[in-house]
């Protein structure tokens, strides 16, 4: 307990700088304590005894026996302990323990009745094996805290070098494929070019390639987008706006890709404004992503809804395909990097296996979350929520 006297040691800054430094991070040390004040109760025959760490107030780290803790110390006793000075009145015998030169608690014994012969030479030596199993146990906890320190660096450096490895084979893999296709037909329009084939012919290799090329285009943006997140150099530029109208210039864009797929792509708007405070481009990028994946995933003919609708202050936007679907052992993987599902679209597209990550990633920038319900073959539906925030007129 704290005296009540102002210039009480125990309030020595050093000395409270010194306790408040010593860690005991596992039960080991507090077990070797806890034997030692058992020992020294049954070598002097007291009916109790504790062990005290002491900042501005008393914290036990052993006890033994029937002992109060905290320990009603007297204005004298506390004044004694915390000047170093032992107090081997009746009823309690108290040691301080020392640590780094400075008092950073005690040792107390609840004398017996007949407390003659009381070896306080004992009592103190205890004291003395007790500051050493502190500095023991705070060394430890330290050097624990440096290992894992360590290892969390070390596992750092691995899941860097792991995606630095990704980036590298995901550039020369994926970008392999369209670049040769574009080599290729580039080797076909000159063959046609110098035997005078047909118009059409040329047509359709100008297709592939303007494909190629923007197969190239996506992944590069991609690429770059993804380094940005991993140096976490993503600026916002956060603004009101509502999200209803966000989702539709999406929707108005994406009617191409799903007509060439002779898919429907419907949008049910909220009846009332989503305000929402994001980043537009960026909350365009999630949106235009899950698009991209439910037309990409959905069959020919295919359906793909889109609806917003609010609850208690969220703002969501439903995405929801009757495609391929995920199996289920992969849902937990898809809103990883370079999580691939090995699988291609329903036309043969390609898939970098980062769409999903960034969309997350941003999404939770925003503090909103991204979550998906999916059954292989039968469809999956994704869910975008965002908070609403109030804009004032």
């Amino acid at each position: 307990m704290l005296s009540e006297a102002t210039n009480s040691p125990r309030l020595s800054g050093n000395r409270l700088k010194t306790t408040k430094a010593v860690e005991v991070r596992d039960a080991k040390p507090l077990n070797k304590l806890q034997k030692l004040i058992e020992e020294l109760c049954h070598r002097t025959s007291a009916s109790g005894g504790c062990i005290i760490l002491s900042a501005e107030e008393d914290v036990p780290l052993a006890v033994s026996g029937s002992m109060p803790v905290p320990l009603p110390l007297s204005a004298e006793a506390e004044n004694d302990v915390f000047s170093g000075i032992p107090h081997p009145d009746y009823p309690h015998s108290i040691h301080p323990i020392y640590h780094l030169d400075h008092v950073v608690g005690y040792i107390a014994l609840r004398k017996p009745n007949s407390h003659s012969g009381f070896y306080e030479e004992l009592v103190d030596a205890y004291a003395q094996l007790a500051g050493k199993e502190l500095e023991l146990a705070d060394k430890t906890a330290k050097l624990q805290f440096q290992n894992e320190k360590i290892t969390k660096k070390q596992k750092q450096l691995e899941q860097a070098i792991n995606f630095n490895n990704n980036i590298l084979s995901l550039t020369t893999h994926d970008l392999r494929s369209p670049l040769n296709a574009v080599k290729g037909y580039l080797e076909l329009m000159e063959n046609c070019l110098n035997t005078d084939q047909n118009a059409h012919e040329l047509e359709e290799y100008h297709l592939q390639i303007n494909k190629g090329i923007g197969n190239i285009s996506d992944l590069v943006d991609q690429l770059n987008e993804i380094a940005m997140l991993e140096l976490k150099r993503i600026d916002l530029n956060l603004v009101k706006v509502d999200l209803n109208w966000v989702v539709q210039e999406v929707c108005d864009v994406m009617q191409g890709p799903a007509l060439n797929k002779g898919q429907q792509l419907k949008l049910i708007r909220s009846e009332k404004p989503l305000h929402v405070e994001v980043d537009v481009p960026k909350a365009k990028r999630i949106i235009f992503n899950l698009l991209s994946n439910a037309i990409k995933y959905t069959r020919y003919d295919g359906n793909i809804n889109v609806q917003l609708t609010h609850d208690k202050g969220t703002a969501r936007v439903s995405i929801q395909d009757n495609g391929i679907g995920i199996p289920e052992s992969r849902i937990n993987e898809i809103f990883e990097p370079f999580q691939k599902l090995q699988r291609q679209g329903t036309r043969g597209e390609k898939s970098t296996g980062l769409g999903l990550f960034v969309s997350s990633y941003l999404t939770r920038m925003f503090k909103g979350s991204l979550t998906v319900e999916s059954e292989e073959s039968k469809g999956s539906m994704f869910y975008l929520n965002l908070p609403l925030t109030k804009v004032k007129f």
